[in-house]
């Protein structure tokens, strides 16, 4: 039986577990300043780009004024991201968990702080404030308000989901003029124009197949997405998402070192993309889970064993984003031979080698997650594929002759 998957079956869980929490509604509230955190493309909003940027990446405030930040997208193509002021910095892409071999994301930037958004009333960054998060949609969701009260100066926030997307606010003296509304949309609009075609331009380049001769035998390149030279925009999808080879071929699928943001799989076949049956590690069918951790958010202490994937008003406290261990550990078919449609190959997580060390390293395993991942196809037939990670819009096919 073919199981809902990834984070797909999470943004379903929290929002049950929202709704029977009787979590109030966003209302709109008064605001002085709007920020975008990310964009859609203008004219092919379906296409799988994640615009990893704030904009504008740093607008000007008189203190006392609130701002407000909405997420744009629907955290599957695009729009998964987090506004978060922290005197720590960001933290680590994930920790250890209660349960061997699992991970968690941490609670606090899971559900964010109790303000701000949810119809709460606005947060306040003051000079003793030391962390302010929206939370990832829809744990915490947007808009996300905050009012600024903090003498002149810059003040950086960032997303700590994407370890590049970083914003600034720059206090400046009342008796200094702002840009009108007007002039703060002309620059983001040209913004994202100009991130819109550096990505359309890398998509067209990497359509084309990549291959060379290695002791004899062909390796076929498979981009694990990508990203423009700023980071500005990651391609969420397989480059090129058809490859078409010959038997006894190789395949590997690679995230290029520039590459930053974005985590990913590459799991075969697609129909078990966010649960196998069974399940390799005997943890869960699903990849990704909405886990019940009932300690206060600050205290960073682990969640319950058992507790998994309830959605419901019997959670005691808490969700966080956990990891069953198949997701972060490889299931490679035996001598990474992909032998028929049906054969498991999972490459587990790959996440960039560009990205910083506390996003790449498993907490307490001492093992740095990799970079890519291999198969060779000895028979002909096609070969579907998936990411665990952006499941509905990233997937490909292998097609052997």
């Amino acid at each position: 039986m073919e199981r809902r998957r990834s984070i797909t079956a999470v943004v379903a869980v929290s929002a049950l577990v929202a709704t029977l929490a009787g979590a109030p509604v966003a209302t709109a509230e008064e605001f002085d300043h709007l920020v975008q955190a990310g964009a859609l493309h203008p004219s092919q909003p379906d296409r799988p780009y994640e615009y990893t940027r704030f904009y504008p990446p740093v607008l000007d405030v008189h203190r006392g004024q609130t701002v407000q930040w909405m997420v744009v997208g629907d955290g599957v193509v695009s729009g998964f991201h987090t506004i978060t002021f922290a005197d720590a910095g960001r933290p680590a892409f994930i920790r250890a968990d209660d349960l061997p071999g699992t991970y968690a994301t941490p609670e606090e930037w899971s559900i964010g702080s109790a303000c701000g958004r949810n119809g709460l009333p606005a947060c306040v960054f003051d000079e003793d404030t030391s962390f302010l998060s929206s939370g990832i949609p829809p744990f915490g969701n947007s808009p996300f308000q905050v009012t600024i009260d903090v003498p002149q100066g810059m003040y950086s926030y960032f997303c700590t989901v994407h370890p590049a997307m970083s914003g600034a606010l720059r206090v400046v003296p009342d008796s200094q003029p702002l840009p009108s509304s007007e002039e703060i949309e002309a620059e983001v609009t040209a913004a994202i124009q100009a991130d819109t075609e550096a990505a359309d331009a890398l998509w067209d380049l990497r359509q084309d197949p990549v291959s060379t001769i290695e002791d004899g035998q062909r390796v076929w390149r498979v981009l694990v997405g990508d990203a423009t030279p700023d980071d500005h925009v990651s391609l969420n999808a397989y480059l090129p998402a058809t490859l078409d080879i010959e038997a006894g071929d190789k395949v590997r699928f690679q995230i290029l070192e520039p590459v930053v943001n974005e985590v990913h799989t590459v799991t075969f076949p697609s129909a078990v993309t966010g649960g196998f049956s069974p399940v390799p590690h005997g943890l869960g069918g699903f990849g990704f889970y909405a886990s019940c951790d009932p300690d206060d958010t600050s205290t960073g202490a682990k969640g319950i064993p058992g507790t998994w994937g309830i959605a419901g008003p019997d959670c005691p406290a808490n969700l966080e984003i956990a990891i069953a261990p198949w997701m972060t550990a490889a299931t490679p078919a035996p001598g990474g031979l992909v032998l028929t449609p049906a054969t498991v190959h999972d490459s587990g997580i790959l996440i960039p080698p560009g990205a910083p060390a506390n996003f790449r390293e498993l907490p307490g395993s001492g093992r740095v997650l990799p970079a890519s991942f291999e198969g060779t196809f000895p028979l002909p037939g096609d070969f579907p594929f998936e990411c665990n990670v952006h499941v509905d819009p990233m997937a490909g096919v292998i097609r052997v002759a």
